[in-house]
């Protein structure tokens, strides 16, 4: 893996997770032993409206003794509707000694819980939520933005608990009529009622819902009942004032690097690795479909693994060098690459793709793409460095040569408390600023009255970067790479405003390595708070991530302002090495994007440091710093 020295430890002391030891997964496993189990059963009714307060409050689940894990049902839904016959799905838990007392408790809300069907809940269940539930102790309680938990704190005996999902279900008709039985006359309906429906999952806000398999394991569970071998809508709720945050993702070009090789390429490998990344994450294979009942883009994700023919070519481009203009290259390049998330929608187009390309005997380059509907740049490198083909030991474990896409598995259940987490973190008019109608206006005046961006690739002068940070650095203070090039880019280029992204996994959230999806924000800045690489540097100290002015541009400098900004993309890179080749060059790729101008730090082979500069120019200038010579 490439290394940038002296990144890490940044100086507020965090450093990327790391793989815990076998002495912390014996402890952990140990701890998880230890915890009280209940025997617990469990049925599944839908509630009305006008009967879900009563049915989660906390005294009528402490007096009746049994715990929810509770969904919404779609207003749009045949089995739901609006105001009072809004319905709600349930999992009602309890022990099997209080299930006449449970039947009891749900007859006063007109639910007939006994006609549905009771499981017996796993000891060993892969559910979280329902782990929670078996091993719940007095005094546990819990309150999230999106899932509540419920606990009644003065029993002696044990906790009741809600989990309230902001995830809808939809009941969708199956070739039987919906409007007929208990969902259409407004009571409550029971499980045997739903199960002969195809469930899917969805939202009612008018915003663009981004991904992803949630709760799949229910939604699997109701399509083997029903018979049904359709495909999965997935789709993680958002705020309204997320919403233009989201349609951003739709217009993104998608992460997409060019890896130059010489030798031979080991294509067959390469294709079976692919389809064995797209078994270990299935996320990478849907596609994008609008909702047209509720308004929203959701992810359409196959419930079989698709043909890796969909995500996988050979080709080839005899134009192609590694010295061709990056403006060049993403025009040969085009038809073998994903698309921006909005030319995707209601389309058999991927969102991820991985093509070998020929280009001259015995020298290939090997294109990634990714859409950024589906992650950041971290997610994209995590995806990337699966299709390494190098033997690796990991935690003692030797993983032989191919091996990697099995081991990659990334969650892609969208943390939905992040949004608020971060606007708390970077400011919540800053980060409205970045979505609003203003900043909106100027991104679309910049695009018309402006040239189009001019790409350059170079390659940055190692030891002019030892010096500057040795020369800024002080006993008392500590700047990185990125400060020192970020700060040189912002100020040198005279921009009315700057925003440098910042990965949040590890800093909020709990959000790891292994969580996929946007997980990034913007650090902004005023001019004179990007002068110097410790101002830059003071802007990233936890537990705001903020540089100094709290006022955001107003309406006259947000529309005619130049806007710049920096991402790193060199600190998550990884070498990606193939059997037999030998790597030249590693290159991100782009196109338009919705600023005035941008800088991206890569490493464009081990031990190397570069960066790609785009500006709204004529034609591509000097960089502002030291650099070894021009990439392409």
């Amino acid at each position: 893996m490439w290394a940038t020295e002296g990144i890490y430890p940044t100086a507020d002391g965090w450093c990327p997770p790391a793989w815990p030891t076998n002495e912390d997964v014996l402890a952990q496993e140990d701890l998880e032993k230890a915890k009280l189990r209940k025997s617990l059963v469990k049925r599944t009714a839908i509630v009305r409206g006008k009967h879900i307060e009563t049915v989660l409050s906390v005294d009528f689940m402490v007096r009746w003794k049994f715990s929810l894990m509770v969904w919404p049902l779609k207003e749009s839904s045949k089995l739901s509707g609006r105001g009072d016959n809004r319905s709600y799905v349930c999992w009602v838990y309890y022990e099997q000694q209080d299930e006449q007392s449970v039947f009891r408790a749900f007859g006063n809300v007109d639910v007939k819980l006994k006609d549905s069907e009771k499981e017996v809940v796993d000891p060993d269940t892969a559910i979280k939520n329902e782990q929670s539930i078996l091993r719940c102790k007095d005094g546990d309680s819990f309150l999230g933005m999106f899932v509540w938990m419920r606990a009644a704190c003065a029993l002696s005996w044990q906790d009741q608990v809600c989990f309230f999902s902001m995830y809808e279900w939809d009941a969708l008709a199956g070739g039987e009529d919906a409007g007929t039985g208990a969902g259409a006359n407004g009571e409550a309906v029971p499980v045997s009622a739903v199960a002969r429906y195809h469930l899917l999952l969805g939202f009612s806000h008018r915003a663009i819902a981004i991904h992803c398999p949630v709760q799949t394991s229910q939604a699997d569970d109701q399509a083997k009942r029903s018979g049904k071998n359709s495909h999965y809508v997935h789709a993680a709720s958002a705020s309204h004032g997320q919403a233009a945050r989201n349609v951003a993702f739709l217009s993104l070009c998608c992460d997409w690097q060019v890896t130059f090789y010489e030798g031979e390429p080991p294509t067959a490998l390469l294709r079976d690795m692919t389809q064995t990344l797209l078994a270990a994450n299935p996320w990478l294979s849907g596609r994008l479909r609008r909702d047209r009942a509720s308004g929203t883009t959701v992810l359409c994700v196959p419930k079989e693994t698709p043909s890796v023919e969909a995500h996988f070519t050979e080709t080839s481009r005899r134009q192609l060098t590694q010295r061709t203009p990056l403006q060049k290259m993403r025009r040969l390049l085009e038809a073998v690459t994903v698309q921006p998330g909005v030319d995707c929608l209601d389309t058999a187009s991927p969102l991820f793709y991985t093509s070998v390309v020929t280009i001259a005997p015995g020298r290939f380059a090997l294109v990634v793409s990714m859409s950024h509907v589906l992650g950041d740049g971290f997610t994209y490198y995590r995806i990337f460095g699966a299709l390494d083909q190098q033997k690796k030991e990991i935690g003692g474990t030797v993983y032989a040569a191919g091996e990697g896409p099995a081991r990659v598995r990334l969650n892609p259940i969208r943390k939905l408390e992040f949004p608020v987490a971060m606007a708390q973190t970077l400011g919540i008019e800053k980060v409205a600023w970045l979505s609003s109608r203003r900043a909106r206006w100027g991104s679309i005046l910049d695009r018309k009255l402006r040239p189009r961006h001019r790409w350059s690739a170079w390659e940055v002068d190692s030891a002019w970067i030892a010096e500057e940070k040795r020369r800024q650095s002080s006993a008392e203070s500590f700047v990185s790479t990125n400060d020192v090039l970020t700060s040189c880019f912002l100020s040198s280029r005279k921009f009315d405003y700057g925003v440098m992204s910042v990965n949040f996994r590890g800093r909020l959230c709990g959000l790891d390595k292994i969580h996929a999806g946007n997980y990034k924000g913007g650090v902004q800045f005023w001019p004179e708070e990007f002068t110097s690489p410790a101002c830059i540097r003071s802007s990233l100290q936890a537990p705001a991530f903020r540089a100094g002015r709290a006022d955001v541009p107003g309406f006259l400098r947000s529309i005619h302002g130049r806007v710049g900004v920096v991402t790193n993309w060199a600190t998550v890179c990884e070498e990606l090495h193939l059997q037999d080749c030998q790597q030249q060059l590693h290159l991100p790729v782009l196109g338009e994007i919705q600023v005035n101008g941008a800088m991206i730090i890569f490493c464009p082979g081990p031990g190397k440091l570069g960066v790609v500069i785009g500006e709204r120019r004529l034609l591509p200038r000097q960089p502002p710093l030291e650099v070894v010579r021009r990439i392409c």
